[in-house]
Parts: C-alpha cells; sequence; structure tokens
C-alpha cells in the first residue's frame, strides 16, 4: 500500500507573509509522481494555523502560488508542457510587482 499525503514528509516547505505551503511529492517514475499542496495562515500571536484566509492575504496567495509554480516547474519531473504552464504562471505573477503597489482612492474602479 502506497503512503498517504498524510503520511509522508512534504517535499518542501514553502512560506510567504503569514501563509505557508507543505508541497508533497508522491508516487514514483514508474508510476508518474503527483505533486499535491496545501496553504495555510499563521496567527503570529497565538501560533495557530487555520485554513481561512483574510482579504489582507491575499498578495501573499499571489507570492506563494508564483513560488509554488516556480518550484513545480524547476523541479523537473513534470512533462514539458505542464512545466511550461508553471514556469509561465510563475513569470506572470512575478510581473506583478505588489511590493511597489501604493493604495490610494484612484486604485478603486468606480461603479
Amino acid at each position: 500500500m502506497k503512503p498517504s499525503v498524510s503520511e509522508t514528509k512534504p517535499y518542501e516547505m514553502i512560506g510567504a507573509g503569514r501563509l505557508s505551503s507543505a508541497l508533497y511529492k508522491l508516487g514514483d517514475e514508474k508510476t508518474a509522481w503527483r505533486y499535491r499542496f496545501n496553504i495555510y495562515r499563521t496567527d503570529f500571536s497565538s501560533g495557530r494555523l487555520s485554513h481561512w484566509l483574510q482579504p489582507d492575504d491575499l498578495i501573499d496567495v499571489l507570492k506563494l502560488v508564483q513560488v509554488i509554480a516556480s518550484e513545480l516547474a524547476y523541479d523537473g519531473c513534470l512533462d514539458d508542457a505542464q512545466r511550461d504552464k508553471l514556469y509561465w504562471i510563475a513569470k506572470c505573477l512575478e510581473a506583478i510587482n505588489c511590493e511597489t503597489y501604493e493604495p490610494t482612492s484612484r486604485n478603486r474602479s468606480s461603479k
């Protein structure tokens, strides 16, 4: 019997701000590799973990997805089409430079 995700150690731990992800790589070369990941939020004051996200977490979600996509594309065990798609996702998200965003009322669309 093959181990489930809960019985294996993460392949990699990734984080952005208060968000973290455990990336799992299951299977083998014969049966093909399968990847799984989760996303959870850490409350720094209590140390508790939650799967509930808040609007302020969205920039960290983008950063985390960018890193996950980069790491999966870099791993090398995916087919070329999937690797290219993940590389493209990572580059697109990298181009959205959230670090320089200055919130103002002008950034909101009018209704």
